[in-house]
Protein backbone atom coordinates (compact mmCIF):
# COMPACT_ATOMS: atom_id res chain seq x y z
CA UNK A 1 0.00 0.00 0.00
CA UNK A 2 1.10 3.66 -0.98
CA UNK A 3 0.49 5.90 1.78
CA UNK A 4 1.79 9.70 2.20
CA UNK A 5 4.94 9.99 3.64
CA UNK A 6 5.66 11.66 6.68
CA UNK A 7 6.45 15.17 6.81
CA UNK A 8 10.58 15.44 7.62
CA UNK A 9 11.26 16.22 11.06
CA UNK A 10 7.84 13.70 12.64
CA UNK A 11 9.18 11.38 15.20
CA UNK A 12 7.76 8.00 13.48
CA UNK A 13 8.39 6.66 16.94
CA UNK A 14 6.12 9.06 18.72
CA UNK A 15 3.53 8.57 16.33
CA UNK A 16 3.43 4.83 16.96
CA UNK A 17 3.89 4.69 20.84
CA UNK A 18 0.56 7.33 20.84
CA UNK A 19 -0.98 4.62 18.19
CA UNK A 20 -0.42 1.94 20.53
CA UNK A 21 -1.61 3.86 23.32
CA UNK A 22 -4.79 4.66 21.62
CA UNK A 23 -5.67 1.79 20.53
CA UNK A 24 -5.41 0.31 23.89
CA UNK A 25 -7.22 2.98 25.67
CA UNK A 26 -9.89 2.44 22.81
CA UNK A 27 -9.68 -1.31 23.23
CA UNK A 28 -9.94 -1.17 27.11
CA UNK A 29 -12.90 0.73 26.44
CA UNK A 30 -14.98 -1.56 24.38
CA UNK A 31 -14.19 -4.34 27.02
CA UNK A 32 -15.69 -2.63 29.44
CA UNK A 33 -18.55 -1.46 27.34
CA UNK A 34 -19.70 -4.51 25.90
CA UNK A 35 -23.16 -3.08 25.01
CA UNK A 36 -21.57 -0.60 22.82
CA UNK A 37 -22.41 -1.91 19.45
CA UNK A 38 -22.67 -0.21 15.83
CA UNK A 39 -26.83 -0.53 15.05
CA UNK A 40 -27.60 -0.71 11.34
CA UNK A 41 -31.50 -0.19 11.65
CA UNK A 42 -33.26 -3.49 10.98
CA UNK A 43 -30.04 -5.90 11.70
CA UNK A 44 -28.63 -6.70 14.63
CA UNK A 45 -25.09 -6.06 14.97
CA UNK A 46 -22.37 -8.04 16.22
CA UNK A 47 -20.23 -6.25 19.35
CA UNK A 48 -17.34 -3.85 18.01
CA UNK A 49 -14.72 -6.37 18.82
CA UNK A 50 -15.76 -8.97 16.78
CA UNK A 51 -15.59 -6.81 13.70
CA UNK A 52 -12.49 -4.90 14.29
CA UNK A 53 -10.16 -7.30 16.32
CA UNK A 54 -7.93 -6.95 13.48
CA UNK A 55 -7.28 -3.33 13.07
CA UNK A 56 -4.82 -2.40 16.07
CA UNK A 57 -2.44 -4.53 14.48
CA UNK A 58 -3.47 -2.89 10.66
CA UNK A 59 -3.30 0.98 12.60
CA UNK A 60 0.04 0.25 14.51
CA UNK A 61 1.79 -1.25 11.22
CA UNK A 62 0.81 1.56 9.25
CA UNK A 63 3.57 3.32 11.80
CA UNK A 64 7.07 1.69 11.16
CA UNK A 65 9.53 3.02 13.83
CA UNK A 66 12.21 3.61 12.01
CA UNK A 67 9.77 6.10 9.72
CA UNK A 68 9.95 3.95 6.24
CA UNK A 69 7.18 2.65 4.24
CA UNK A 70 4.41 0.28 6.23
CA UNK A 71 4.32 -3.16 5.52
CA UNK A 72 0.94 -4.25 6.18
CA UNK A 73 0.63 -7.38 4.51
CA UNK A 74 0.60 -9.98 7.71
CA UNK A 75 -2.88 -7.75 8.90
CA UNK A 76 -3.90 -7.22 5.30
CA UNK A 77 -4.16 -11.43 5.26
CA UNK A 78 -5.83 -11.60 8.35
CA UNK A 79 -8.43 -8.91 6.64
CA UNK A 80 -9.12 -10.75 3.84
CA UNK A 81 -9.38 -14.01 5.44
CA UNK A 82 -11.65 -12.20 8.18
CA UNK A 83 -13.88 -11.19 4.85
CA UNK A 84 -13.77 -13.85 3.16
CA UNK A 85 -15.14 -16.44 6.43
CA UNK A 86 -18.05 -13.59 6.40
CA UNK A 87 -19.27 -14.11 3.07
CA UNK A 88 -19.07 -17.56 3.44
CA UNK A 89 -20.85 -17.91 6.78
CA UNK A 90 -23.28 -15.17 5.57
CA UNK A 91 -24.06 -15.94 2.32
CA UNK A 92 -22.77 -12.49 0.85
CA UNK A 93 -25.85 -11.09 2.57
CA UNK A 94 -25.64 -7.25 2.58
CA UNK A 95 -25.70 -6.56 6.29
CA UNK A 96 -22.20 -8.36 6.37
CA UNK A 97 -20.44 -6.28 4.71
CA UNK A 98 -21.80 -3.16 5.61
CA UNK A 99 -21.57 -3.53 9.51
CA UNK A 100 -17.62 -4.53 9.08
CA UNK A 101 -17.35 -1.38 7.14
CA UNK A 102 -19.21 0.79 9.67
CA UNK A 103 -18.00 -0.60 12.77
CA UNK A 104 -14.41 -0.19 10.92
CA UNK A 105 -15.26 3.37 11.07
CA UNK A 106 -16.27 3.29 14.63
CA UNK A 107 -12.88 1.95 15.90
CA UNK A 108 -11.64 4.58 13.69
CA UNK A 109 -13.50 7.54 14.96
CA UNK A 110 -12.29 6.36 18.42
CA UNK A 111 -8.77 6.07 18.01
CA UNK A 112 -9.25 9.47 16.18
CA UNK A 113 -10.56 10.57 19.25
CA UNK A 114 -8.54 9.35 22.00
CA UNK A 115 -5.18 10.65 20.15
CA UNK A 116 -5.66 13.94 20.74
CA UNK A 117 -4.54 12.75 24.10
CA UNK A 118 -1.07 11.54 23.19
CA UNK A 119 0.07 13.77 20.39
CA UNK A 120 0.35 17.48 19.63
CA UNK A 121 -2.43 19.27 17.41
CA UNK A 122 0.03 19.16 14.38
CA UNK A 123 1.41 15.65 14.95
CA UNK A 124 -1.91 14.36 15.64
CA UNK A 125 -3.20 15.70 12.26
CA UNK A 126 -0.25 13.56 10.29
CA UNK A 127 -1.13 10.71 12.12
CA UNK A 128 -5.13 10.94 11.81
CA UNK A 129 -4.15 11.64 7.54
CA UNK A 130 -2.26 8.49 7.71
CA UNK A 131 -4.83 6.35 9.81
CA UNK A 132 -7.51 7.69 7.27
CA UNK A 133 -5.90 6.10 4.20
CA UNK A 134 -5.37 2.88 6.53
CA UNK A 135 -8.94 2.95 6.80
CA UNK A 136 -9.38 3.46 2.85
CA UNK A 137 -7.38 0.13 2.33
CA UNK A 138 -9.50 -1.63 4.77
CA UNK A 139 -12.54 -0.58 3.25
CA UNK A 140 -11.16 -1.35 -0.17
CA UNK A 141 -9.49 -4.95 0.88
CA UNK A 142 -12.72 -6.08 2.49
CA UNK A 143 -14.59 -5.29 -0.85
CA UNK A 144 -12.43 -7.22 -2.64
CA UNK A 145 -11.88 -10.34 -0.75
CA UNK A 146 -15.78 -10.30 0.19
CA UNK A 147 -16.50 -9.93 -3.27
CA UNK A 148 -14.17 -12.56 -4.39
CA UNK A 149 -15.60 -15.07 -2.09
CA UNK A 150 -19.44 -13.96 -2.99
CA UNK A 151 -18.59 -14.98 -6.67
CA UNK A 152 -18.42 -18.34 -5.83
CA UNK A 153 -21.46 -18.37 -4.06
CA UNK A 154 -23.93 -16.42 -5.74
CA UNK A 155 -25.02 -16.64 -9.31
CA UNK A 156 -26.08 -12.55 -9.31
CA UNK A 157 -22.73 -11.98 -9.11
CA UNK A 158 -23.17 -8.42 -11.07
CA UNK A 159 -26.20 -7.38 -8.97
CA UNK A 160 -25.18 -8.17 -5.42
CA UNK A 161 -22.11 -6.59 -6.35
CA UNK A 162 -23.88 -2.99 -7.41
CA UNK A 163 -26.07 -3.42 -4.07
CA UNK A 164 -22.64 -3.87 -2.18
CA UNK A 165 -20.70 -1.08 -3.66
CA UNK A 166 -23.52 1.12 -3.13
CA UNK A 167 -23.31 1.11 0.69
CA UNK A 168 -19.92 2.89 0.38
CA UNK A 169 -19.18 6.67 -0.18
CA UNK A 170 -15.80 5.15 -2.52
CA UNK A 171 -15.99 4.71 -5.83
CA UNK A 172 -16.01 1.17 -7.45
CA UNK A 173 -15.95 -0.23 -11.00
CA UNK A 174 -15.01 -3.88 -12.67
CA UNK A 175 -13.45 -4.27 -15.86
CA UNK A 176 -11.33 -6.47 -17.83
CA UNK A 177 -7.63 -6.70 -18.64
CA UNK A 178 -8.81 -5.51 -22.09
CA UNK A 179 -10.13 -2.10 -20.17
CA UNK A 180 -13.60 -2.56 -20.80
CA UNK A 181 -15.49 -1.75 -17.36
CA UNK A 182 -18.93 -4.15 -16.88
CA UNK A 183 -19.91 -2.98 -13.43
CA UNK A 184 -19.72 0.78 -11.59
CA UNK A 185 -21.55 1.66 -8.21
CA UNK A 186 -22.80 5.00 -7.81
CA UNK A 187 -20.39 6.89 -6.13
CA UNK A 188 -17.57 5.65 -9.03
CA UNK A 189 -20.15 7.32 -11.70
CA UNK A 190 -20.22 11.09 -9.64
CA UNK A 191 -16.79 11.18 -9.39
CA UNK A 192 -17.12 11.29 -13.24
CA UNK A 193 -19.65 13.35 -14.24
CA UNK A 194 -18.95 13.97 -18.15
CA UNK A 195 -19.57 10.10 -18.12
CA UNK A 196 -23.23 9.04 -17.89
CA UNK A 197 -22.93 5.46 -18.02
CA UNK A 198 -19.23 3.76 -17.64
CA UNK A 199 -20.35 0.55 -17.99
CA UNK A 200 -19.45 -0.82 -21.67
CA UNK A 201 -16.72 2.88 -21.74
CA UNK A 202 -12.72 1.90 -21.20
CA UNK A 203 -10.95 2.84 -18.38
CA UNK A 204 -8.91 5.28 -20.53
CA UNK A 205 -11.98 6.89 -21.56
CA UNK A 206 -13.45 7.22 -18.18
CA UNK A 207 -10.35 8.19 -16.43
CA UNK A 208 -9.52 10.25 -19.03
CA UNK A 209 -5.43 9.51 -18.96
CA UNK A 210 -3.03 8.41 -21.37
CA UNK A 211 -0.93 6.64 -19.39
CA UNK A 212 -4.20 4.27 -18.11
CA UNK A 213 -2.31 0.99 -19.99
CA UNK A 214 1.14 1.86 -17.92
CA UNK A 215 -1.15 2.34 -14.40
CA UNK A 216 -2.80 -1.41 -15.27
CA UNK A 217 0.68 -3.17 -15.99
CA UNK A 218 1.69 -1.60 -12.95
CA UNK A 219 -1.59 -2.90 -10.98
CA UNK A 220 -0.91 -6.80 -12.59
CA UNK A 221 -0.90 -8.96 -9.24
CA UNK A 222 -1.20 -5.86 -6.78
CA UNK A 223 -2.15 -2.04 -6.75
CA UNK A 224 -1.64 1.08 -8.51
CA UNK A 225 -2.79 4.27 -7.82
CA UNK A 226 -2.88 7.57 -9.01
CA UNK A 227 -4.17 10.95 -8.01
CA UNK A 228 -6.50 12.65 -10.43
CA UNK A 229 -8.49 16.12 -10.46
CA UNK A 230 -12.20 15.77 -11.62
CA UNK A 231 -15.35 17.76 -12.37
CA UNK A 232 -18.33 15.70 -10.60
CA UNK A 233 -22.11 15.52 -11.75
CA UNK A 234 -22.52 19.14 -9.59
CA UNK A 235 -20.03 20.44 -11.48
CA UNK A 236 -17.45 20.48 -8.64
CA UNK A 237 -14.06 19.82 -8.80
CA UNK A 238 -12.30 17.30 -6.69
CA UNK A 239 -8.81 15.61 -5.92
CA UNK A 240 -9.40 11.84 -6.01
CA UNK A 241 -7.02 8.80 -5.37
CA UNK A 242 -7.65 6.11 -8.27
CA UNK A 243 -6.44 2.73 -7.03
CA UNK A 244 -6.32 -0.11 -9.75
CA UNK A 245 -6.04 -3.96 -8.66
CA UNK A 246 -5.41 -6.26 -11.35
CA UNK A 247 -6.67 -9.97 -9.74
CA UNK A 248 -7.01 -13.12 -12.48
CA UNK A 249 -9.06 -11.84 -14.80
CA UNK A 250 -10.09 -8.30 -13.98
CA UNK A 251 -9.63 -5.42 -13.05
CA UNK A 252 -10.95 -3.28 -10.06
CA UNK A 253 -10.90 0.35 -9.48
CA UNK A 254 -11.59 1.97 -6.20
CA UNK A 255 -11.81 5.93 -6.25
CA UNK A 256 -11.59 7.68 -3.01
CA UNK A 257 -12.26 11.63 -2.15
CA UNK A 258 -9.02 13.13 -1.13
CA UNK A 259 -9.77 16.50 -2.04
CA UNK A 260 -9.97 17.31 1.68
CA UNK A 261 -6.58 15.82 1.74
CA UNK A 262 -4.99 17.55 -0.50
CA UNK A 263 -6.55 20.86 0.87
CA UNK A 264 -4.53 20.27 4.43
CA UNK A 265 -1.74 19.43 2.24
CA UNK A 266 -1.85 22.92 0.46
CA UNK A 267 -2.69 24.73 3.65
CA UNK A 268 0.33 23.02 5.32
CA UNK A 269 2.91 24.15 2.77
CA UNK A 270 1.30 27.56 3.01
CA UNK A 271 2.00 27.71 6.47
CA UNK A 272 5.35 26.54 6.38
CA UNK A 273 6.40 29.37 3.61
CA UNK A 274 4.71 31.81 5.71
CA UNK A 275 6.52 31.28 8.82
CA UNK A 276 9.88 31.14 6.98
CA UNK A 277 9.09 34.70 4.74
CA UNK A 278 8.20 35.57 8.63
CA UNK A 279 11.72 34.17 9.97
CA UNK A 280 13.70 35.33 7.73
CA UNK A 281 13.19 39.21 8.16
CA UNK A 282 14.06 39.38 11.97
CA UNK A 283 16.89 36.95 11.44
CA UNK A 284 18.11 39.17 8.36
CA UNK A 285 18.43 41.83 10.88
CA UNK A 286 20.47 40.03 13.92
CA UNK A 287 22.75 38.47 11.05
CA UNK A 288 24.15 41.69 9.27
CA UNK A 289 24.46 43.85 12.43
CA UNK A 290 26.14 40.64 13.98
CA UNK A 291 28.15 40.23 11.49
CA UNK A 292 29.46 44.35 11.09
CA UNK A 293 29.92 44.30 14.98
CA UNK A 294 32.38 41.18 14.71
CA UNK A 295 34.47 42.19 11.33
CA UNK A 296 34.56 45.77 12.10
CA UNK A 297 34.74 45.60 15.56
CA UNK A 298 37.75 48.29 15.70
CA UNK A 299 36.39 50.48 13.94
CA UNK A 300 33.02 51.26 15.31
CA UNK A 301 32.46 53.92 17.74
CA UNK A 302 30.25 53.56 20.80
CA UNK A 303 26.98 55.29 19.26
CA UNK A 304 26.71 52.81 15.93
CA UNK A 305 27.47 49.80 18.69
CA UNK A 306 24.86 50.98 20.81
CA UNK A 307 22.35 51.27 17.85
CA UNK A 308 23.43 47.77 16.57
CA UNK A 309 22.84 46.12 19.38
CA UNK A 310 19.65 48.18 20.10
CA UNK A 311 18.40 46.75 17.06
CA UNK A 312 19.51 43.02 17.54
CA UNK A 313 17.62 43.40 20.25
CA UNK A 314 14.38 44.60 19.08
CA UNK A 315 14.74 41.58 16.30
CA UNK A 316 15.35 38.88 19.16
CA UNK A 317 12.57 40.06 20.69
CA UNK A 318 10.56 39.92 17.22
CA UNK A 319 11.16 36.38 17.21
CA UNK A 320 10.05 35.86 20.52
CA UNK A 321 6.78 37.02 19.98
CA UNK A 322 6.48 34.94 16.45
CA UNK A 323 7.45 31.68 18.66
CA UNK A 324 4.88 32.85 21.89
CA UNK A 325 2.50 33.47 18.83
CA UNK A 326 3.07 30.06 17.39
CA UNK A 327 2.87 27.54 20.76
CA UNK A 328 -0.01 30.02 21.79
CA UNK A 329 -1.72 29.15 18.16
CA UNK A 330 -1.34 25.39 19.16
CA UNK A 331 -2.65 25.27 22.55
CA UNK A 332 -5.79 27.43 20.95
CA UNK A 333 -6.19 25.17 17.66
CA UNK A 334 -5.75 22.04 19.61
CA UNK A 335 -8.11 23.23 22.62
CA UNK A 336 -5.64 23.19 25.29
CA UNK A 337 -5.28 26.72 25.81
CA UNK A 338 -5.96 28.06 29.66
CA UNK A 339 -6.75 31.28 30.66
CA UNK A 340 -6.35 33.27 33.99
CA UNK A 341 -9.07 36.02 33.76
CA UNK A 342 -8.64 39.11 35.73
CA UNK A 343 -9.64 42.95 35.74
CA UNK A 344 -7.23 44.72 33.63
CA UNK A 345 -7.04 48.54 33.39
CA UNK A 346 -6.58 48.33 29.47
CA UNK A 347 -6.04 52.10 29.35
CA UNK A 348 -3.10 52.17 31.33
CA UNK A 349 -2.40 48.80 29.89
CA UNK A 350 -2.13 50.07 25.75
CA UNK A 351 -0.08 53.63 27.02
CA UNK A 352 2.73 51.38 28.67
CA UNK A 353 2.90 48.94 25.41
CA UNK A 354 2.85 52.02 23.10
CA UNK A 355 5.26 53.79 25.12
CA UNK A 356 7.52 51.05 25.96
CA UNK A 357 8.74 50.03 21.65
CA UNK A 358 6.04 51.87 19.22
CA UNK A 359 5.59 54.88 17.72
CA UNK A 360 1.70 55.37 18.02
CA UNK A 361 -0.86 57.80 19.82
CA UNK A 362 -2.99 56.62 22.57
CA UNK A 363 -6.51 57.73 22.60
CA UNK A 364 -9.58 57.22 25.06
CA UNK A 365 -10.07 56.88 28.69
CA UNK A 366 -7.30 56.73 30.91
CA UNK A 367 -8.91 54.30 33.04
CA UNK A 368 -11.05 51.32 31.25
CA UNK A 369 -11.32 48.29 32.83
CA UNK A 370 -11.67 44.90 30.48
CA UNK A 371 -11.44 41.24 31.99
CA UNK A 372 -9.13 39.23 30.04
CA UNK A 373 -5.93 37.19 31.08
CA UNK A 374 -3.31 39.51 30.97
CA UNK A 375 -0.54 37.86 28.96
CA UNK A 376 -3.28 36.87 26.24
CA UNK A 377 -4.40 40.70 26.27
CA UNK A 378 -0.79 42.09 25.79
CA UNK A 379 -0.44 39.53 22.96
CA UNK A 380 -3.69 40.35 21.17
CA UNK A 381 -2.69 44.37 21.00
CA UNK A 382 0.90 43.86 20.00
CA UNK A 383 0.46 41.50 17.09
CA UNK A 384 -2.53 43.96 15.57
CA UNK A 385 -0.09 46.73 16.69
CA UNK A 386 2.95 44.91 14.88
CA UNK A 387 0.96 44.49 11.42
CA UNK A 388 -0.22 48.36 11.28
CA UNK A 389 3.92 49.15 12.09
CA UNK A 390 5.20 46.82 10.15
CA UNK A 391 2.79 46.16 7.12
CA UNK A 392 0.81 49.63 7.42
CA UNK A 393 1.65 53.42 6.84
CA UNK A 394 2.08 56.14 9.41
CA UNK A 395 0.74 57.71 11.27
CA UNK A 396 -0.82 54.78 13.59
CA UNK A 397 -3.52 55.45 16.19
CA UNK A 398 -4.98 53.25 19.03
CA UNK A 399 -8.44 54.37 19.91
CA UNK A 400 -9.87 53.22 23.23
CA UNK A 401 -13.79 53.36 23.70
CA UNK A 402 -15.96 51.57 25.85
CA UNK A 403 -19.71 50.31 24.06
CA UNK A 404 -22.58 48.61 25.60
CA UNK A 405 -21.30 45.56 26.68
CA UNK A 406 -17.93 45.61 25.87
CA UNK A 407 -14.55 47.80 25.11
CA UNK A 408 -13.05 48.28 22.22
CA UNK A 409 -10.03 49.13 21.08
CA UNK A 410 -9.14 50.18 17.26
CA UNK A 411 -5.78 49.91 15.30
CA UNK A 412 -5.32 52.48 12.54
CA UNK A 413 -3.23 53.25 10.44
CA UNK A 414 -2.93 54.51 6.79
CA UNK A 415 -2.31 51.98 4.67
CA UNK A 416 -4.46 49.53 3.02
CA UNK A 417 -5.32 45.92 2.92
CA UNK A 418 -7.16 43.10 1.10
CA UNK A 419 -10.78 42.69 2.74
CA UNK A 420 -10.45 38.78 2.95
CA UNK A 421 -7.29 39.24 5.19
CA UNK A 422 -9.75 38.21 8.18
CA UNK A 423 -11.80 35.99 6.59
CA UNK A 424 -8.54 33.80 5.39
CA UNK A 425 -7.24 34.12 8.73
CA UNK A 426 -10.50 32.97 10.40
CA UNK A 427 -9.97 29.98 7.87
CA UNK A 428 -6.72 28.80 9.20
CA UNK A 429 -5.02 30.45 6.29
CA UNK A 430 -1.80 31.68 7.77
CA UNK A 431 0.43 33.48 4.87
CA UNK A 432 2.66 36.29 4.85
CA UNK A 433 1.91 36.88 1.23
CA UNK A 434 -0.68 39.91 2.21
CA UNK A 435 1.17 41.14 5.31
CA UNK A 436 -0.26 38.73 7.90
CA UNK A 437 1.20 36.08 9.44
CA UNK A 438 0.66 34.04 13.24
CA UNK A 439 -0.22 37.35 14.90
CA UNK A 440 -3.81 37.67 13.01
CA UNK A 441 -4.95 34.35 13.49
CA UNK A 442 -3.52 34.34 17.61
CA UNK A 443 -4.99 37.65 18.08
CA UNK A 444 -8.63 36.27 16.45
CA UNK A 445 -8.68 33.19 18.33
CA UNK A 446 -7.74 34.84 21.61
CA UNK A 447 -10.26 37.31 21.59
CA UNK A 448 -12.78 34.57 20.70
CA UNK A 449 -11.92 32.39 23.43
CA UNK A 450 -12.43 35.77 26.03
CA UNK A 451 -16.00 35.83 24.33
CA UNK A 452 -14.62 39.16 21.72
CA UNK A 453 -13.78 39.33 18.56
CA UNK A 454 -11.33 41.11 16.13
CA UNK A 455 -13.07 42.67 13.25
CA UNK A 456 -12.01 44.09 10.34
CA UNK A 457 -13.73 47.89 10.25
CA UNK A 458 -11.94 49.17 7.47
CA UNK A 459 -9.74 48.14 4.63
CA UNK A 460 -8.68 51.63 3.79
CA UNK A 461 -7.60 53.26 6.30
CA UNK A 462 -6.93 50.17 7.69
CA UNK A 463 -8.64 49.48 10.66
CA UNK A 464 -8.83 46.37 12.98
CA UNK A 465 -10.83 46.79 16.21
CA UNK A 466 -10.53 44.18 19.34
CA UNK A 467 -13.40 43.68 21.13
CA UNK A 468 -13.08 42.31 24.52
CA UNK A 469 -15.64 41.60 27.50
CA UNK A 470 -15.79 45.11 29.77
CA UNK A 471 -15.79 45.12 33.50
CA UNK A 472 -18.99 45.24 35.61
CA UNK A 473 -19.76 48.81 36.97
CA UNK A 474 -18.10 49.46 40.42
CA UNK A 475 -15.55 46.73 39.74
Amino acid sequence: MAVTPLPAGTDPAQIRRAVLDATAAVAKRVVENPDDTVWLGKWRPSPLTENTRFLPALFVAAFPEDGGEPDLSEPIELLRSLAANRARRHLAREHAMQLAVNSSRESLRLVDEELANHLPTDVCAVARRRLGEVQDLYTTEYLIAFFDEAATLAAEQEELSTLLLDTTKAGFALGNPEGTISVANDAFVKFFGAIDDPVGRTWADVLGMDDVDDLLRQAEGGEAWRELTVRDRMGEERTVRVSLHSRRDRVQAVVVDVSMEAELGRRHRDFVRGLIHDLRSPLAVISGWSHTLVDDADRIGADLRAEALGTINRAAQQLTRMSDNLLELTLLEGGTHRLDVELIDAGARLRHIVRDGYSATVEGPDEIGVLADAGAFERMFTNLLDNAVAHGRPPVTVRLAPEEDCVRIDVVDQGEVDPAVLATAEQGRVSSASGFGLGLRTALLLARAHGGDVKLVSAAPTTFSLELPAAAAGS
